[in-house]
């Protein structure tokens, strides 16, 4: 994640309004991240509101009607971006489809706190890299 003034920006992509609940509280306990959620499924449109936003990693559902458009959207404009798949089911396919996809991780809750730090310290690391 790019530090921004110290604050990292992360965006929640159609997730459901309990895991945002859960996530946020979760993200919100990290004193350098400022959380943005929007409940709509992403797609190319999203990608401009990730560039208003300053998004340093997205947390999306992880069904592909909702993860693919947006991991296709980033591709082709070539956005290197941490996208973190989040579902409530340990359903393991849609989770390696959004990794095939160029998703870089995924997690489910329990969210816990050393986990969702360990995430965004890969992502910040993944964004140094590029």
């Amino acid at each position: 994640m790019a530090q921004k003034a110290g604050v990292s920006h992360v965006v929640l992509f159609g997730l459901s309004d309990s895991l945002i609940v859960e996530l946020e509280r979760v993200l919100n306990q990290e004193s350098h991240v400022k959380v943005y959620s929007h409940r709509s499924v992403p797609g190319p449109h999203s990608l401009n509101l990730l560039k208003t936003l300053h998004a340093d990693v997205v947390f999306c559902a992880a069904e592909p009607d909702r993860c693919r458009p947006l991991l296709e959207a980033m591709r082709q404009k070539q956005m290197n971006l941490p996208v973190v798949v989040v579902s409530r089911d340990a359903e393991t396919a849609n989770w390696v489809l959004a990794l095939e996809a160029g998703a870089q991780d995924y997690c489910a809750p329990p969210f816990e706190p050393s986990h969702i730090r360990w995430i965004l310290e890969a992502a910040a690391r993944t964004r140094c890299a590029a």
